[in-house]
Parts: structure tokens; sequence; C-alpha cells
């Protein structure tokens, strides 16, 4: 998240973090005044009641909140409430912010059946949910490779590591 409020920074987007990674307190009151675009918050931050929840759910931002995103949705059916108990709770977040408030959930890894568990517990109405499915490419991941005329040298450790480790 902090990576992606130093892009924003760049392009004059304001744009705050919010959690345990804050370490400005004042941030809570700016936001509520309405000085940031786009806040990120943890699903912890956002619904354990507290400073950070009482500055999304207030004034001026929560006037003007366009959208609730979730990034990396497929969280949701991967750890739910095993692992992080607030991702089983995220589709509270409808009865915070308005009913015009539109809800997003981003996810690259998803199938069709965590989708579906995705859009049940966000409660996403499906007559009300547009859903875009592309695929997988990923022109920012490349593949490197330098041939060698040592190849066999060069990959000893793997092939010595899959004859040792190797369950035949």
């Amino acid at each position: 998240m902090l990576d992606q409020v130093q892009k924003l920074e760049k392009l004059s987007i304001t744009s705050v973090v919010v959690g345990e990674i804050q370490k400005d307190k004042g941030v809570g009151q700016k936001i509520s005044e309405g000085q940031f675009s786009i806040v990120f918050s943890s699903p912890e931050a956002a619904l354990t009641s507290g400073m950070w929840r009482k500055s999304l759910t207030s004034g001026v931002f929560h006037d003007r909140v366009k959208a609730v995103v979730i990034d990396e949705a497929h969280c949701i059916t991967e750890w739910g409430g095993e692992f992080r108990k607030e991702y089983d709770r995220l589709n509270e977040l409808r009865s915070v912010f308005p009913e015009k408030t539109a809800f997003v959930a981003l996810t690259a890894t998803a199938t069709q059946a965590m989708r579906t568990e995705i859009m049940k517990k966000l409660q996403m109405i499906l007559s009300d949910t547009c859903t875009v499915s592309l695929l997988p490419d990923r022109p920012n991941v490349i593949y490197y490779m330098q041939k060698s005329s040592k190849k066999k040298e060069e990959l000893n450790w793997l092939l010595n590591d899959l004859k040792t480790n190797s369950k035949s």
C-alpha cells in the first residue's frame, strides 16, 4: 500500500494508508475532513472500532466516498476467518458507507467458484454486479534466459537438489 501511495503522490493524487503502519495520528482527522482522494486500509483497520474506522465513517470523507475496493479479493476465500477473521466481515462495510457506494473486488487468481463465493460474502447481488474476467496476460512479467555453453555445470545444483529431494 505504501508503494501505491508513493506512485499516486507522483501523479498529484492525494492518498494515505491507515492502520498500524500509520504513525501520524493526525491523519484520521484529515481523512474525515476529506483531504485525501484515496485511502488504503487493511480489513482490520476498517472494521475494528477505533480511530481509523471513525475517520473512514464520518465527515466529508464518508459523504464523498465513491467506492470500496477490495484488492486481492481471493484472500476472502483462501484465508477467510481462519487466518484473518476480518476477511469474513468485509460485508459489514456495506452498512457503514452510503448505499450508493460501489463495491469492487479485484483478484487475478480466483477460480469461478471462488468468484462466486467472494460475491456472496461481499453481498454483491448478481443482477447488480458486472464481472470482468480477462486472461491473465501479464506484459509486465518477463522471462529471461541466458544461453551458455556450460548448461549442465550451471544447473548441477538444481539436478542434485531434484535427485536428493525427489519423492520417486
